[in-house]
């Protein structure tokens, strides 16, 4: 098997890849940002070939009351999950 990794937070993701027992690819990415998604399919695509599974796991969550809550970390979570 051959993984693709993408995430915001680079660094882990290259310390996850090194682990692995199996080769893969850390890519920094956003994964509410429409373009950014498609450049990162490109280069999985260029340097790993055609995915033959792909599995959605970005999230973020926001604590605190909902009422005293700021809308914009609110519409964060809302399009990362």
């Amino acid at each position: 098997a051959r993984l693709a990794l993408l995430g915001l937070e680079k660094p882990r993701l290259d310390a996850l890849a090194a682990d692995l027992p199996t080769p893969a690819l850390a890519v920094e990415t956003d994964v509410t940002d429409p373009a950014a998604l498609v450049a990162a399919a490109a280069e999985t695509r260029r340097r790993l070939g055609r995915p033959s599974v792909v599995v959605a796991n970005a999230g973020v969550a926001h604590g605190g009351p909902f009422a005293g809550s700021d809308p914009a970390e609110w519409r964060r979570v809302v399009d990362v999950n």
